[in-house]
């Protein structure tokens, strides 16, 4: 088993969903290094609650024995404040973060990331993505990948993510979940 997971919104409380919902209107028109200077700015200053449900349920999923990668529309600069981040909370193998200058979709960088470097670590895994973005969700399912809209997912797979199931029940519930 694989695990993707996002970060805003899918593994912290990100208020509101949208972080272009704080950026200065002036910044807003335009998908260019000013906006994205202002989001490192942001991340980097104001570190957002995790969600307690993601942790409970991906410590079930853990025992399961997955690879898990996290797999971001962070850009690059923000690396360092988003690992120690994550460290507190989750374990993972690989951060992948959209690369200085990258201001292209999040599904878009998603998709380079997935085929480049995700899926040739898979190696005959079921692959699992947790994940807020409508864009990214839809690239996840046409890839072949298991999307789960975060951060619904939490919630609705804690009841069945229980430490009296063995991993093969546990795959078999995130391969048989009902998405809607």
């Amino acid at each position: 088993m694989l695990l993707i997971l996002d970060v805003d919104y899918t593994l912290n409380r990100f208020y509101p969903p949208s972080i272009r919902e704080f950026v200065p209107p002036e910044l807003l028109d335009n998908n260019n290094p000013q906006l994205w200077d202002w989001i490192v700015d942001h991340l980097s200053t104001v570190e957002y609650p995790v969600h307690e449900t993601a942790v409970e349920v991906l410590q079930q999923l853990n025992r399961c024995n997955p690879l898990v990668v996290v797999s971001t529309g962070r850009p690059e600069a923000l690396r360092e404040v988003t690992e120690r981040w994550l460290q507190q909370f989750f374990q993972f193998e690989h951060l992948f973060m959209r690369s200085t200058g990258d201001f292209r979709l999040n599904a878009e960088v998603k998709r380079d990331v997935l085929t480049r470097e995700i899926l040739p670590m898979a190696e005959g895994r079921q692959v699992f993505a947790f994940e807020d973005d409508a864009g990214s969700l839809q690239m996840y399912q046409e890839a072949g990948v298991r999307p789960f809209v975060a951060p619904d997912c939490w919630e609705k797979l804690h009841p069945h993510v229980r430490e009296d199931h063995q991993p093969a029940v546990m795959q078999a519930i995130l391969q048989d979940f009902m998405l809607f």
